[in-house]
């Protein structure tokens, strides 16, 4: 496809839109989430922990981690500098969007796709992090359009390219095999419904099957390094509660729903009226007053409820069925020659969908599932917008636009917490720094040279990672991750040296016993407790976003090792 000049500058536009919007605001950004934490935190790992935090290998492969420590290394131990990563990344997953659009569909459907990733404060806020969606996600869309353009055209070259990406994000997270399965898939679908010749059919499932094992090969390299921790059984085994089946289906869906609607705010809103608004100027030459009333309508509709976001794809779906059907109507001859070379992309796109629509609230409603799934749904969400304003005066969408968008004009908007303040931790760590020389008072004196205490953080790689990173200031100490409360009893730490330990939510969650001061735990004496209030982001994790006002008052609390 040949891009004009205006094409190139709607691009450069939505992408530096994007960069603007993940980096807005960067002081409130920081370590927060558990797995950033553990992602993150390699580099301040001892050799005897084999330099990773313990059992990374549960969380994801080692692809992330290992750029986020060259990060840190090449920045001096920047903090902030490994979530400046995915602002990145989660910018060219715009462009990637872009791409994909345009190649499946034109470059008015692509600057749509793309101003809707761009303005998605569902993506905004894990471009923001430091978790391993961001980057998946761009890969998993690089290896599709690969993948589909190797199909299309029989090229080795664009199958080595989908090889490669889809490998790349399967070493950076474990449900990377989606890219070779949604391949797979599609192709098959492609040659159920298209019905082409056999030689056809053998050369384009040859083909996707070359890819998926490809992928797979260049995957084995990290499976072999699995079987000195338990191999890939001890990771299923740690996934596997992670997975509710049909049976938790539809509370799954549900929450998903209601997460998806805690991150629709004005910047999302504002994307889509001016996708919106870019369609019909586009086509203002062939619309009349009423058409364009109705598009707006239905601008409010689709914007600001979420239930109608979830469903644009299949409502996308319909509406190609429906273009379809009206076209077989006037012209069979014209609609059985497109049926023959409709693309193979088309039902790439629409396994990719629909397999996530189905497969997601099968797992517990963490909110990073979402992200593979928004993308297509950016991208067949641009595609229905251009065709409603191409065929907006079709008598039979006339009545419909102006009773959803006035019924759905009615949902409140909610205010995003895409921006919102993820520093807890890091001013936490910031203030047991403060008060560390105050608590050593009340401790032994160290025996040791060069080190006046070890500070035990016990589940939470987040503050783990800030106190090892920030430095200790006038006090010199050591860091070490806490697998369990063991380290209390007698003989445990090292006697030499003053031995604090440090808990938080998921220490407290674990056991209670640690928040109540009536029974405390015996060898531990308390010297500080901070008050501590997660953001939305962490807190969506485990709960609604209608239970979030119940659970904003934590604390992370500083004890003293004594000993039994």
């Amino acid at each position: 496809m040949t891009f004009s000049r205006s094409d190139w500058l709607g691009l450069a536009v939505v992408l530096v839109l994007a960069f603007v919007l993940r980096c807005w605001q960067a002081q409130n950004m920081a370590i927060e989430h558990f797995d950033e934490g553990v992602y993150a935190s390699n580099l301040f790992v001892g050799a005897h922990l084999n330099n990773e935090y313990p059992d990374q290998h549960l969380y994801a492969p080692p692809l992330l981690p290992t750029l986020f420590e060259w990060t840190l290394i090449l920045t001096a131990g920047s903090t902030q500098s490994v979530l400046w990563i995915n602002v990145l990344l989660g910018t060219a997953l715009v462009g990637v969007v872009y791409w994909a659009a345009c190649e499946w569909h034109d470059a008015q459907t692509a600057l749509i796709a793309g101003l809707l990733a761009a303005t998605s404060e569902f993506a905004i806020a894990f471009s923001r992090s430091a978790l391993t969606d961001i980057p998946l996600a761009l890969l998993l869309t690089v290896t599709l359009i690969a993948g589909a353009r190797a199909l299309k055209q029989n090229s080795f070259v664009w199958g080595a390219l989908a090889v490669v990406s889809g490998a790349l994000a399967w070493w950076t997270k474990y449900n990377g095999w989606l890219a070779p399965a949604i391949l797979v898939s599609g192709s098959l679908a492609w040659c159920v419904w298209i019905r082409p010749g056999k030689a056809e059919v053998i050369a384009k499932l040859r083909l996707v099957a070359l890819i998926a094992i490809g992928i797979f090969v260049l995957w084995m390299p990290y499976l072999w390094q699995l079987q000195s921790v338990g191999g890939y059984a001890a990771v299923a085994e740690n996934h596997r509660g992670y997975f509710g089946g049909f049976p938790g289906w539809v509370t799954s869906f549900v929450r998903q729903i209601q997460i998806q609607n805690h991150y629709l705010g004005r910047t999302t809103l504002a994307g889509l009226v001016a996708g919106w608004g870019i369609l019909i100027w586009r086509q203002k030459s062939e619309k009349n007053v009423p058409d364009v009333l109705q598009l707006l309508f239905l601008t409010a509709g689709v914007t600001v409820s979420f239930w109608c976001v979830w469903l644009v794809i299949p409502i996308g779906v319909v509406m190609y069925w429906l273009m379809r059907q009206r076209t077989t109507a006037t012209a069979p001859e014209v609609v059985q020659e497109q049926k023959k070379v409709t693309p193979v992309s088309f039902w790439i796109h629409a396994a990719w969908v629909v397999s996530l629509l189905i497969a997601i609230p099968l797992y517990r409603a963490y909110p990073r599932l979402q992200l593979p799934l928004h993308v297509g749904m950016w991208i067949a969400a641009a595609a229905a917008m251009t065709w409603v304003v191409r065929n907006a005066t079709d008598g039979r969408f006339r009545y419909v636009f102006p009773v959803i968008g006035l019924f759905f004009l009615l949902w409140p908007l909610n205010a995003s917490p895409a921006w919102e303040r993820r520093t807890g931790l890091q001013e936490a760590a910031a203030e047991i720094q403060e008060h560390l020389e105050k608590h050593l008072e009340a401790t032994r004196r160290s025996t040791l040279p060069n080190i006046d205490c070890v500070l035990y953080v016990y589940a939470e790689p987040g503050i783990y990672y800030h106190l090892s990173a920030d430095g200790g200031g006038s006090v010199s100490y050591m860091t070490q991750p806490a697998g369990n409360l063991s380290l209390v009893e007698s003989g445990a730490t090292d006697k030499r040296v003053p031995a604090l330990l440090i808990t938080g939510p998921h220490a407290h969650q674990d056991h209670p016993e640690l928040l109540e001061s009536s029974t405390p735990i015996p060898g531990l004496r308390l010297l500080q407790e901070i008050p501590y209030q997660p953001s939305d982001f962490v807190l969506l994790d485990d709960m609604s976003p209608n239970q979030l006002a119940d659970a904003r008052n934590r604390s992370i609390r500083v004890w003293y090792i004594e000993g039994k």
